[in-house]
């Protein structure tokens, strides 16, 4: 069979002046096969060393002449490791790579004979699969993914650095690799007939916020190892300080304005009479309830409350899987609209049946879109922007009194910090005292004319939306 049938084995090793190898302990053994030389390094496991008497001739104890007890000597397991599968193509890399395992070696060995516990050898790659397939059942996929972003570059700088078990991993080395990583140019989209999803090096660097998400992404992962045990040569302090963040620009959280909001609600009706996908409706839902694009685009007429006024979020339904509650009794317009569209659907289905991603992206593109003959010319917006919209007039207006930040946290599904420093005292065109969100913005006839779309009219209350009363419910 190829490469199966050994010709010659040969040690290979410079040794220094002294005659003594550069890496002790650690063997290098080049064989040759029927598919050309093949690397392996060998060594003698410290963990499986075991002390035995030494025996005679006729299988005897061999005794101490002096004292009489049996003389004993240490029992080696012989341990060997491909060097080629590592990707260690030439001197240097495989030298460097049998010097770290001797220090390793040595590491154990003094570990051993002081009476520590020694820790296992876990390659990286192995050691980053084990934590994804624990925490597939904890995590969002699309968590997952970014932690991937962060781990693979990680996995091939070990690879080419002789960096083999996450055990030996030290803060000089993470250190390292942030410079490495902080220097490597970003990859774009591949062209030409070269398969779809294809991405090659191009000739920009990541961006500031693209770097610092890799760069957390592996903190959070290593620091979970280093819980493990598997990172005994690293702290949580090591980890941050070896993996700084790079300095980038931070703006505040962009909102629109009242004139912005009406703009936008205004080109949103002027498309949807054109006959495109209906987003009007979607488009003032966010504004108003300040939901997820994902929460709101998946709402389902299960999930709302006509009768209460409410909107139950299930916890594997958010972001921060935690159960969540959009109460409407400040946003009487989509509380009635809601109301009528589940009567209509019978109380089962979607809200947005029609709506994906892909529709509400190509749809976003052309409002937007200063084209004559198809965009509309509405403010530039995210649908990230319209939730912080949301937030903006719900804090600043008082809409909820002396507890508006605090609600309005809570409506969202984000820490009060967020509130008070994204949104307190940003937004001055607002209706002081208002008694709902759309009367805050001015917009409470525009956003009629929105929910009354295919020519429904709006249904009154059966009764009246609950009050509050400070911070509580009444």
């Amino acid at each position: 069979m190829p490469g199966s049938v050994i010709e010659d084995e040969v040690s290979l090793g410079e040794r220094t002046k002294r005659g003594e190898s550069k890496h002790p302990g650690v063997q290098i053994v080049m064989r040759l096969t029927s598919q050309g030389p093949r690397y392996f390094a060998r060594w003698n496991d410290p963990k499986f060393t075991r002390t035995v008497p030494m025996l005679d001739d006729n299988g005897e104890p061999v005794l101490d002449k002096r004292s009489g007890r049996p003389r004993m000597h240490s029992v080696y397991v012989r341990e060997e490791e491909s060097l080629d599968k590592h990707g260690l193509r030439s001197d240097k890399a495989r030298e460097t790579w049998c010097k770290a395992k001797a220090n390793n070696i040595r590491a154990e060995a003094a570990a051993i004979a002081a009476g520590e516990k020694v820790t296992s050898e876990t390659l990286v790659p192995e050691a980053f699969k084990a934590y994804y397939k624990n925490k597939n059942a904890e995590l969002q996929p699309a968590t997952l993914v970014a932690y991937q972003q962060g781990t693979k570059p990680f996995e091939t700088w070990c690879a080419k650095n002789a960096v083999v078990y996450i055990e030996t991993v030290t803060p000089p080395l993470l250190a390292m690799y942030r410079e490495w990583f902080v220097s490597q140019k970003a990859y774009t989209p591949a062209k030409g007939p070269v398969g779809k999803g294809k991405r090659v090096e191009g000739k920009g660097r990541r961006s500031p916020a693209q770097t610092n998400k890799c760069l957390n992404s592996l903190r959070v992962v290593l620091t979970q190892l280093r819980r493990q045990g598997l990172a005994p040569a690293l702290t949580s302090d090591d980890i941050v300080d070896s993996l700084k963040f790079v300095k980038r620009e931070r703006s505040k959280r962009r909102y629109l304005d009242v004139a912005q909001v009406k703009a936008l609600l205004e080109a949103a009706q002027r498309q949807d009479a054109d006959g495109h996908p209906e987003i009007a409706p979607f488009t003032a839902a966010c504004v108003l309830t300040g939901m997820r694009f994902h929460e709101l685009c998946d709402l389902t007429f299960e999930e709302v409350d006509a009768v209460a006024g409410e909107i139950h979020l299930a916890a594997r339904r958010t972001k921060t899987m935690t159960e969540r509650t959009v109460y409407l009794d400040k946003l009487p317009t989509l509380w009635a609209w809601l109301k009528q569209q589940k009567l209509a659907a019978g109380g089962k289905g979607r809200v947005f049946p029609h709506l994906t991603f892909a529709i509400a992206r190509i749809a976003r593109a052309r409002l937007v879109s200063t084209d004559k003959d198809e965009g509309y010319s509405a403010p530039v917006f995210t649908w990230h922007r319209l939730r912080a919209t949301c937030g903006t007039y719900s804090v600043c207006s008082s809409l909820y009194g002396r507890g508006s930040e605090h609600e309005t946290a809570q409506q969202l599904g984000h820490s009060i910090q967020v509130a008070q420093v994204h949104y307190t005292g940003r937004a001055k065109d607002f209706l002081p005292d208002a008694a709902s969100l759309e009367e805050a913005m001015f917009c409470a006839n525009l956003f009629t004319k929105v929910f009354a779309t295919k020519g429904a009219k709006r249904e009154e209350f059966t009764q009246q939306p609950t009050m509050r009363v400070g911070n509580a419910r009444a």
